[in-house]
């Protein structure tokens, strides 16, 4: 697992996304986007409630950070996820929503305990207002 660190999601290349109950504000699930320099994104650290699986939370987070790169015209999305039964469900989310599985990216290699997966995104400029920060070279 290749997980970001509390201490690594506080720092301005990371967007950050909760999911959380309406009536009770309890937390439902997170997504965090790692912006890159070359105006690529990686999904890190996604994570639904293990009682709240099923409900479309991952969909929605995931959706909501798609939204939000899309608007800031990033190029592509890509993620690395576990291989093994417990992130089956994972993979098939990332499926459904149009991501295609891929070789190693970055600073990543061939694990037989990693799947890698990207989704172009539409080419484009950020429209005025973009949320994203692009991090400098």
């Amino acid at each position: 697992m290749h997980a970001l660190d509390v201490d690594a999601l506080d720092r301005p290349s990371v967007r950050f996304w909760t999911a959380r109950e309406e009536h009770d504000a309890s937390l439902l699930g997170v997504g965090a986007l790692l912006i890159q320099p070359d105006r690529t994104g990686e999904i890190k650290s996604m994570r639904v409630a293990g009682d709240r699986r099923g409900r479309g939370v991952g969909t929605a987070v995931l959706t909501a950070i798609v939204a939000d790169a899309a608007a800031a015209g990033l190029t592509a999305l890509q993620l690395e996820t576990g291989t093994g039964a417990a992130f089956a469900s994972a993979r098939r989310l990332y499926a459904r929503h149009g991501f295609a599985e891929r070789g190693p990216f970055g600073a990543y290699r061939e694990d037989p305990h990693s799947a890698f997966f990207e989704l172009r995104l539409p080419a484009g400029e950020a429209p005025a207002g973009a949320r994203l920060v692009i991090p400098e070279t």
